[in-house]
């Protein structure tokens, strides 16, 4: 018995739906194993594996580093090692290093500086690379030190129940990381930003 033309062309149509979803799906199938759901990290963000853990380091009072500016609060302090640091509100670290870091000819000496700090004031959202490294040719040494943070321990900058920033201090290490998961490691045998 022969079927009318409609339910032929029903049957015809559901066998191509079903032809159609099945190579979707295995196309989909083989898509997905070779790319994965997430990228692989990008060379800089690698480099949070080498990232200090900060469980490591005792917290300070954070208010024992804090410095009155016309902008707010920032948080202030030095290490044993001769680098210096600020924190500044909720816009960013820097730090100014006596020793040589990379992309630079020198360390810092009375007449120049080398320093990490941010590419823009405030940190602009979505920078893959917000932090880098500069040589400028004004002291790193002048004016009064900063308190000093002590080896083993990590200062957070924390305001209305969030940790903006967090910075610790080891023998010759500064390691500050801030809320999007940016920030820089100072050592003279190996410095990076991510």
């Amino acid at each position: 018995m022969q079927q009318p033309r409609s339910t032929q062309q029903r049957n015809v149509n559901a066998k191509q739906r079903l032809m159609v979803s099945l190579v979707a799906t295995a196309c989909l199938g083989a898509a997905c194993a070779n790319h994965p759901t997430s990228p692989a990290p990008t060379t800089p963000r690698a480099e949070l594996t080498s990232f200090p853990n900060l469980d490591d380091y005792v917290l300070v009072n954070s208010h024992d580093y804090d410095v009155r500016e016309h902008t707010g609060t920032t948080e202030e302090f030095s290490t044993a090692d001769g680098i210096r640091c600020s924190i500044n509100g909720y816009t960013a670290m820097s730090c100014s290093t006596p020793f040589a870091l990379p992309g630079t000819t020198s360390g810092s000496t009375d007449t120049s500086c080398t320093s990490v700090g941010p590419n823009n004031v405030p940190l602009k959202d979505g920078d893959p690379h917000p932090y880098r490294f500069r040589q400028s040719n004004t002291s790193c040494t002048s004016g009064q030190s900063e308190k000093r943070l002590p080896n083993g321990s990590k200062l957070n900058y924390d305001a209305q129940g969030i940790t903006y920033f967090t910075c610790a201090a080891d023998v010759n290490l500064v390691a500050c990381i801030d809320n999007q998961k940016h920030g820089f490691v100072l050592q003279p045998s190996r410095s990076w930003t991510f």
